[in-house]
């Protein structure tokens, strides 16, 4: 949530506004559906290795997002399930190809 001081006919208040992150022209996403955490980098790091969080993971849940609407979210989900099962056929039996679901 985004704040900001304002002034109107001489008094002067806070006014509060859920902040939207533009991923399109014609489509958002509300800030308070992603969950950011900080977490510890893997690899090299020099002196602040295993000390600082380094690293920023990123999490979406598309499944119950609000600002989506039906469509995209169907669409990201079929991409979603599409891409977990190429990679699974892909470590049983070595195929590389895509399986033709969406």
């Amino acid at each position: 949530m985004r704040c900001q001081e304002v002034s109107r006919d001489y008094r002067r208040f806070t006014e509060c506004a859920e902040a939207m992150i533009e991923i399109t022209n014609t489509l958002s996403i509300d800030e308070s559906e992603i969950q950011v955490e900080f977490t510890h980098s893997s690899g090299p790091g020099g002196q602040n290795v295993n000390k600082v969080a380094t690293a920023v993971q990123l999490r979406f849940d598309v499944r119950n997002s609000h600002s989506l609407p039906d469509d995209v979210r169907k669409r990201l989900i079929v991409g979603l399930l599409q891409r977990r099962l190429d990679r699974r056929l892909h470590r049983r039996s070595g195929f590389s190809g895509s399986c033709g679901l969406a």
